[in-house]
């Protein structure tokens, strides 16, 4: 059970600041006999209080504490851990052993990027509380830092929350054809250690939203319309770069219907005092551009600049534009965007993992109604990530009898869609040569959910269907998970003129 321990030079570093006699950061990075982590009942949640350190299973969840997405991948493996150990926990070897759950913030959602810090929480994982398996992840500049400490250590990692698609097109495959699979990358930490849980890769939700973005203009909605054209804002960062090609070769260049691309703008979300002006402009533009036809606006937003934009949508000095928004707005996917937005964030179309009390496994609706119950908030896509990701180390356990990290990994590289779990998020399975969740319902898929008028409490979603039924085209490959699952159909906004 116990990993051996690596040696690290000696270093200890503090970095205070002092206001008012209040001390206002500090950073330890725990050095060789500085101590250890006493890991106890009270880090394994519904296990017997009287277990032993040796019994508990040690899993450290990475990341920005403060937001929605680590707090939520912190949340959701707190869950899991707890119902896998009211159950009895597992067996192994004829010794029980229960799921311990710890966190360190790595501050990967400030808008400026330090990966010291998310290597700092890494290293503490490691040399502090020497945990087995690690989840969670947000931000790709901080999640490859950190992985470059886990990995030559063989501590396994599920992603709950970084899209690029780099991890699992180059990085897995590399490794396991010994460089061959892409260009070289000089000395890489051997990545067969990474699966990705949560979300899809940007790309492949990139496409999923391209092809429904297809089923509006060839659907009902489209009736009267002329939607002609689609604009993209971006956060300039490296997770989303991989969606662009995507986006225009999948709506320029269809089989069913072909859109122009439009405006196209692109914010620094380190420097918030700019995004007024570069949000203002892009509508402007999207409303030239535009004239008397109908468009297509598609975020790619994973921070808090999710809101600026939609206020800028919805209030519009001479008018809103003629767009309906449909894309990623992290900040769109809980439930209390309506307030923050003042209901500004009316007619969006969001990308999300699960929506509330729409069955997309047999689980989803306990979990999520386990997790509001316990937590007094809506999980997030990196909830349901983490929960998933612990039932995944706990099938590889029991199904192999065994801790190590590298029969952990050929073990559920096995889990390959002819065998498969139901997890809370999707069915759980991976591609065995790139770790990836296997795309497509019941697998991995996203949802398209609208905001819309709510009278009980201002504002909801509602699951939207992805599908027609005469699309001419063999398998309907717009079908992005069964009709069955909408709630009902896509709201146009009130200031479009009659068609």
């Amino acid at each position: 059970m116990e990993r051996k321990n690596i040696r690290i030079i000696a270093v200890v570093v503090v970095a205070a600041a002092i206001v008012g006699g209040s001390i206002g950061a500090y950073v330890f990075i725990f050095a060789p006999g500085a101590g250890q982590y006493n890991w106890s009942a009270a880090d394994c949640p519904g296990a017997p209080s009287t277990i032993t350190a040796d019994q508990i299973i040690k899993i450290g969840v990475l990341g920005d504490l403060s937001d929605t997405t680590g707090k939520g991948a912190y949340q959701g493996a707190w869950l899991a851990a707890r119902d896998l150990n009211l159950e009895g926990g597992i067996i192994v070897d004829g010794k029980t052993y229960y799921y311990g759950i710890t966190s360190e913030d790595t501050q990967e959602a400030a808008p400026a990027i330090n990966t010291q810090t998310g290597i700092t929480a890494a290293e503490r994982l490691i040399n502090y509380k020497n945990v087995q398996y690690t989840l969670g992840g947000f931000r790709t500049e901080y999640v490859l830092s950190y992985l470059n400490v886990l990995f030559p250590e063989k501590i396994p990692f599920f992603s709950c929350g970084a899209a690029w698609d780099t991890f699992t097109t180059t990085l897995v495959p590399y490794f396991y054809n010994g460089g061959n699979a892409g260009p070289p990358l000089g000395v890489l930490p051997p990545y067969k250690y990474f699966f990705r849980q949560t979300p899809l890769s940007l790309s492949e939700m990139a496409d999923q939203i391209a092809d429904y973005i297809i089923y509006l203009t060839n659907s009902s909605f489209n009736n009267g319309y002329n939607i002609t054209k689609f604009h993209i804002i971006r956060e300039a960062h490296t997770w989303n770069a991989d969606a662009l090609s995507v986006i225009n070769t999948t709506l320029s260049n269809n089989q069913i219907f072909n859109l122009t691309e439009g405006v196209y703008a692109q914010f620094n979300p380190a420097e918030p005092t700019t995004w007024d002006s570069v949000m203002s402009t892009f509508i402007s533009n999207v409303k030239t551009s535009d004239d008397t036809n109908q468009s297509v606006i598609i975020p790619f937003i994973s921070g808090s600049g999710g809101q600026t934009f939609m206020e800028k949508y919805a209030t519009a000095g001479t008018g809103q534009p003629n767009s309906i928004v449909c894309g990623i707005d992290v900040q769109s996917q809980k439930e209390t965007f309506w307030s923050q937005t003042s209901g500004n964030c009316r007619y969006e179309v969001c990308y999300v993992t699960v929506k509330e009390n729409v069955a997309k496994t047999p689980n989803t609706i306990d979990f999520w109604n386990n997790y509001t119950t316990k937590w007094s908030e809506t999980p997030s896509y990196n909830s349901f990530g983490a929960y998933d990701s612990i039932l995944a180390m706990n099938w590889a356990i029991n199904e192999s009898q065994s801790f190590d990290p590298d029969v952990m990994v050929t073990t559920l590289e096995t889990l390959n869609g002819t065998d498969y779990f139901e997890g809370v998020g999707s069915r759980v399975a991976y591609n065995p040569t790139n770790h990836a969740i296997i795309k497509g319902y019941p697998h991995g898929t996203g949802m398209l959910v609208q905001w819309v008028d709510d009278p009980s409490d201002g504002g909801t979603w509602t699951c939207l269907p992805t599908f027609w039924e005469d699309s001419g085209v063999p398998g309907n490959p717009y079908d992005i998970y069964p009709k069955t699952l909408a709630e009902g159909d896509i709201i146009i906004p009130s200031w479009w003129p009659s068609p």
